[in-house]
């Protein structure tokens, strides 16, 4: 179905834009390492990206481990919300 297609990829670039402000940042290499692949998954191609992903350190305002995972927590109704409308507006 196209509409469902086309909401997967809607989804995988909010969580991507959304995780924007989660990702640590020390020279910027991490957060513009994120990307969406062929099958709408979301990724940070960065090679220390798992690393940083799991570590347990300090966070820095939202910055800190685990981005994908708090950004859910902050965003999970909203990002839910406007992908159900996003999917019944391909419905067309």
């Amino acid at each position: 179905n196209k509409a469902v297609e086309l909401t997967e990829i809607y989804l995988a670039n909010t969580v991507l834009k959304r995780c924007e402000e989660y990702v640590p940042v020390k020279t910027g290499t991490l957060k513009s390492s994120g990307k969406v692949d062929s099958n709408n998954d979301v990724s940070w191609e960065a090679d220390y990206a798992g690393y940083v992903y799991n570590k347990k350190f300090q966070l820095k305002g939202k910055r800190g481990p685990r981005w994908v995972d708090r950004m859910l927590s902050d965003y999970r109704d909203e990002v839910a919300t406007k992908s159900v409308k996003y999917f019944y507006s391909n419905l067309k």
